[in-house]
């Protein structure tokens, strides 16, 4: 059970590592990626960008305040539209409300990967590494956070593993 709890932490740290330049607001790469698209002719709806829960439960509230009032949580894994950004807030829809979600438990338009066999994932981005657990073909998407080698790091619910690229 410790053995557990002690892997799951490991993994838990590993992804915020993974995602600590863009927390500590550093520019990246992917920074550029992330701009708002430039819309060539106005359509009547603003220009928006697809996002993705990465936490348990991601509260939505009225203002981009920590102190305002929650209007509902959204699951891991949502999908939801990022309508505006502002300082480290997304004004966001999920179809069925509008509000603001803090911007570092969003995943922006990432790309998806779905095993097409039995896939492990490891702890690590070795294949020698702890085998952590094993992806059914056809299931996912998982969300790629980022590549190493040949290895791709997704989203599992809240922690971080490695898949060998197919």
């Amino acid at each position: 059970m410790k053995r557990n709890r002690f892997f799951i932490s490991l993994l838990l740290l590993l992804g915020l590592l993974l995602m600590g330049g863009a927390l500590a607001g550093e520019e990246t790469a992917a920074s550029a990626e992330d701009a708002m698209p430039v819309q060539e002719e106005w359509n009547g709806y603003p220009p928006f960008r697809d996002g993705y829960v990465l936490c348990e439960t991601l509260t939505v509230r009225e203002r981009p305040q920590s102190t305002a009032k929650a209007l509902t949580t959204l699951p891991y894994g949502s999908h939801i539209r990022i309508i505006e950004s502002v300082d480290n807030w997304y004004r966001i829809t999920d179809s069925t409300v509008y509000g603001w979600v803090r911007s570092e438990y969003v995943l922006v338009q990432p790309e998806m990967f779905s095993p097409t066999e039995e896939t492990p994932v490891y702890a690590l981005p070795d294949a020698q590494a702890k085998r952590v657990g094993l992806l059914d073909a056809g299931s996912g998407p998982y969300a790629i956070i980022d590549r190493y080698g040949n290895f791709l790091a997704i989203s599992l619910r809240g922690a971080c593993g490695f898949v060998l690229e197919p």
